[in-house]
Order: structure tokens, then sequence, then C-alpha cells
């Protein structure tokens, strides 16, 4: 029997067009890209979550938070809301 790769017996994530596949995270550099040509600085965002383990900090402190992304937003849309827009890519 000829070998099949695992990857390609599963099915798509759910999420549509911000479900962690490779596609959808080409597609999301590239928007960001283009968003931040355009709008310059003021329109990119970099992204940290907390870590959800206490005392995970040097020395037991409970405030670490990790690197996760950026994130590009036209005006009048929220850091938040973008961040909520990208959740499936950032978990």
């Amino acid at each position: 029997r000829d070998y099949v790769n695992p990857m390609r017996e599963r099915p798509r994530p759910a999420g549509g067009d911000v479900a962690y596949t490779s596609e959808n995270i080409l597609a999301q550099l590239r928007t960001y890209n283009r968003i931040r040509d355009v709008g310059g600085p003021a329109c990119v965002s970099d992204i940290y979550v907390k870590d959800p383990n206490p005392g995970a900090a040097p020395g037991g402190g409970d405030r670490v938070f990790w690197f996760v992304g950026k994130a590009a937003r036209c005006s009048g849309v929220t850091p938040g809301a973008a961040v909520a827009r990208l959740r499936n890519l950032i978990e």
C-alpha cells in the first residue's frame, strides 16, 4: 500500500478564512503588508497574550506575555476588533 500523509486525510479546520491553514496564513500576510504599506505604522499592532500559567514568570511572578504576531487594520477598526477577528490564527 502506498504511503498517505495523515494530514491529507484530515478535514479542513473550522473557521473559514481565518482557519489555521497555510493558505489563510499567507493570505493574511499579504493583506497585512498591503494595509501597512497604505496606512503606515499607525495601522499596525503587535499582539501579545498572557501566559495562562500563574507563576510562569522568572522569580515566580504572574506577568508573562508572549508575542504571537502582528495585526494590521483599516481606519475605524479598533485593535481589539482586529485581534478578535484573527483569534483562530492566534490560538
